[in-house]
């Protein structure tokens, strides 16, 4: 039997520093730290990978599947048109087959 050890260390994934995150979405983590938020694990390369959710990754999150291959890009910052505020863009894409 070969065992894989299970840990709550995930690496996390910056996408300022790291760029482009593509691979297989495992599984969500709710509730997580002392904001409570959402931690998105993705398997890259044989390896467990994670990044945090926000209010936008959160909302395109939601209608992915896990199991799915999806690749998220960072668009940089943007100004809302609703709340005049910035926050972090993302576009994220998801495999189908052909």
């Amino acid at each position: 039997m070969k065992w894989k050890e299970i840990t709550n260390n995930e690496d996390i994934w910056e996408f300022e520093e790291m760029g482009e995150l593509e691979g297989k979405y495992t599984r969500i983590r709710e509730g997580v730290g002392m904001n409570n938020s959402n931690l998105y694990c993705v398997e890259k390369d044989g390896k467990e990978v994670a990044f945090w959710g926000n209010t936008l990754l959160n909302n395109m999150m939601r209608s992915i599947q896990i199991g799915s291959m999806i690749r998220i890009k960072y668009l940089g910052t943007a100004k809302s048109k609703k709340t005049g505020q910035d926050y972090k863009n993302f576009k994220i894409e998801v495999g189908e087959e052909e």
